[in-house]
């Protein structure tokens, strides 16, 4: 994991450990073991949005 992400083990043990995550992360992280992150949110009025970023929240909401 750590030779994927390009960072010592002590920096992959800490991800691991921490309780709260940067999005761009926890992508990171989920690439490195192959995998993908998908963030899923219910607005009201709007249903689920499937979300590859965080600033398509904003968009949503206005309609764009």
């Amino acid at each position: 994991m750590a030779e994927s992400l390009g960072v010592k083990q002590p920096s992959v043990l800490k991800i691991e450990h921490q309780t709260d995550l940067y999005l761009f992360t926890l992508r990171h992280f989920v690439a490195a073991a192959g995998g993908t992150l998908e963030l899923r949110v219910e607005l009201p009025g709007m249903g689920a949005l499937t979300l590859t970023g965080v600033r398509e929240i904003g968009a949503a909401k206005s309609g764009g």
